[in-house]
């Protein structure tokens, strides 16, 4: 999950739900500790692929969703961490979501 996601779909989104910036999911997509977990554990499809990786700009570990779709990425949504997903992110745990 890098440069490749298109984040044009989930743009709104972001921010009226969640009041996350695409330049700050960007900066989460390609830490260079970030956990990826693909498939996506809560994935009903399994065609989905969660990123927990830590945005500077915004000062906060991040979780992305990305959904596989001929061949690309689209971003679904992302969101502030949890204190279980900063945890998990701190610790390096990719086990498990």
């Amino acid at each position: 999950m890098q440069e490749d996601i298109d984040w044009s779909f989930a743009e709104e989104h972001m921010w009226s739900r969640h009041r996350v910036l695409v330049p700050w999911a960007k900066e989460a997509a390609v830490d260079p500790h970030r956990l990826t977990f693909d498939p996506d554990p809560a994935s009903r499809s399994g065609s989905s692929i969660r990123v927990i990786g830590y945005s500077p700009q915004a000062d906060a570990v991040l979780v992305l969703i990305a959904v596989r779709f001929d061949g690309r990425l689209f971003a679904a949504s992302a969101w502030r961490a949890n204190d279980v997903q900063a945890r998990k992110y701190r610790e390096g745990d990719s086990d498990h979501e």
